[in-house]
Formats: structure tokens, C-alpha cells, sequence
């Protein structure tokens, strides 16, 4: 991904750690997080350094995890198998809601407020999902023992697996935080 970031923006493209960017302070007048809670340790760190590298008055936006719509069954597997991640590893950051993340957020200074976007839909199966369980294509699996896998994937499968075969309509909800610097 940084490569293909330097080709598109040239060298103004940096890799660092969210706790210790490698930014002067007060840089940015905006700054971007997409899907990136659920693989911190300490996601207060990250709001930290957005604070530190934003211009006063500077946003920041965050784009958690989408949430699955109720009548996504497959979605909903995923939500449950997440829950049981966050409880085996102790990070809640991949399931947290938008407002939690807002509430989060507050305490490094930001204010601001939860979008709600329409529903997006794509086409997939239930044996593309499952298979995406098995090879741990979802980030928050790869760290896991084989125990934890087991442990953490288990009714997932079998709920997938009780489903008819075929093409299915997948349906979720995103919910971004736009946030504004102090």
C-alpha cells in the first residue's frame, strides 16, 4: 500500500508508527483513518498524534469498521465472531461504534459528530466468506493462535455453513466520526 501511495502522491508519502508519526506538529489541516482502530493496541494514542499533527481547527476523520445490516445474516456472523475476538485478544477497538469512538476521541480534545451514510450493497457467497475465515484474510484473525482461531471462528462457520449455497446480497451500514481539532 505505501508503494502504490508513493507512486500516486510521490514522495510526500511517510510510514510510521500512529503513536509517533513522523510529522512535524500542527502540518495537517485534515487527516484520514480507514479501518485502522481495530488493529491498535491503544487507539488513544492515534487520537493523540491526530490532535499533535492537526492545524488548530483541523478535522479528522475516522471510518471505523461497517456495521452489517439486520438482515445481512452473514454480516451478522461476522459482528458476533468480532465480539468474540475483542473479548479473546481484550481490544474492543474492532467492534466499537461510532459513538464510542466519538466518546474516545473527546478526551484528546476533539469534538464532533457521527455521519450516517445509506447502505451499501455487493454480491458475494457463502463459500467466498467462509474461505475468507479460513485463509484469516480479516486482520484481526491473523494474530490469533490456533486455539483462539478455533475458539473465535467456530459458530461463524457454522452459521455460514448453514446457509443455502450461492450468490447472496450483502448489506452494511458505514458510520464515519468527522472530528475537529482544538
Amino acid at each position: 500500500m505505501l508503494a502504490k501511495a508513493r507512486n500516486r502522491l510521490g514522495p510526500v508519502v511517510a510510514c510510521g508508527d500512529v503513536g509517533a508519526l513522523p510529522i512535524r506538529s500542527a502540518s495537517f489541516d485534515q487527516a484520514l483513518a480507514v479501518w485502522v482502530l481495530h488493529s491498535l493496541n491503544d487507539a488513544s494514542a492515534l487520537f493523540a498524534e491526530a490532535v499533535r499533527v492537526l492545524r488548530p481547527n483541523g478535522r479528522f476523520l475516522i471510518c471505523p469498521v461497517n456495521r452489517p445490516a439486520p438482515d445481512d445474516r452473514i454480516g451478522q456472523a461476522f459482528e458476533a465472531m468480532g465480539l468474540l475476538v475483542d473479548q479473546v485478544t481484550g481490544r474492543p477497538h474492532r467492534t466499537a461504534s461510532a459513538i464510542q469512538i466519538l466518546r474516545w476521541t473527546e478526551a484528546s480534545g476533539f469534538q464532533g459528530h457521527v455521519e450516517a451514510l445509506a447502505a451499501q450493497e455487493w454480491r458475494s457467497t457463502t463459500d467466498r466468506e467462509i474461505k475468507a475465515i479460513l485463509d484469516r484474510s480479516w486482520s484481526a484473525l491473523v494474530p490469533l493462535s490456533n486455539g483462539q482461531f478455533e475458539l473465535v471462528t467456530a459458530d461463524a462457520l457454522a452459521n455460514l455453513r448453514s446457509l443455502p449455497p450461492g450468490q447472496v446480497i450483502r448489506r452494511a451500514v458505514a458510520e464515519p466520526v468527522v472530528l475537529e481539532a482544538p
